[in-house]
């Protein structure tokens, strides 16, 4: 259930980008932006702020399954303690003036209410699509990387 959750935080990761203005059209150009932006949100564990940034019917794809995202499971992601969140932007892709593909990573850190640590990483892949003149996500994939060699 814990890695479900965290997974889902990661797919955000990728990236919230419900400040963004329509006027910006060049998706290339505001990837460094949608970052920010949902870096800034998750910082301050901003769930309606991080709600804006995905479409009304937005899923997360993990291999555990497809799930819904909405502010009941965006604060999920932080229910079992605080966390700290890396990411990157590696890939924007324009697919069309409406649609476009952005891939990187994330790695999330933290502790639980018990103190347990967490340590979560993933490459991410986010469907954008522009609504109301503004990119948000319509699918998050997240698939975790694997466990460090020893």
């Amino acid at each position: 259930m814990r890695r479900t959750v965290l997974l889902s935080i990661l797919a955000a990761c990728f990236i919230v980008p419900s400040a963004f203005a329509d006027d910006d059209a060049d998706f290339q150009k505001a990837a460094p932006q949608i970052r920010l932006i949902f870096l800034d949100a998750f910082a301050k564990q901003d769930v309606t702020r991080l709600a804006a940034s995905y479409t009304p019917d937005a899923v997360n794809v993990t291999p555990m399954g497809v799930h819904p995202i909405n502010a009941k499971t965006i604060e999920g992601w932080f229910a079992d303690g605080p966390r700290t969140i890396e990411t990157t932007f590696d890939q924007a892709l324009p697919l069309s003036a409406d649609t476009a593909l952005g891939i990187g990573t994330f790695r999330i850190t933290g502790k639980t209410l018990k103190g347990e640590p967490v340590e979560v990483a993933a490459r991410w892949a986010n469907t954008y699509v522009r609504q109301d003149g503004r990119w948000k996500i319509r699918m998050a994939t997240v698939i975790p990387s694997p466990p460090p060699s020893k």
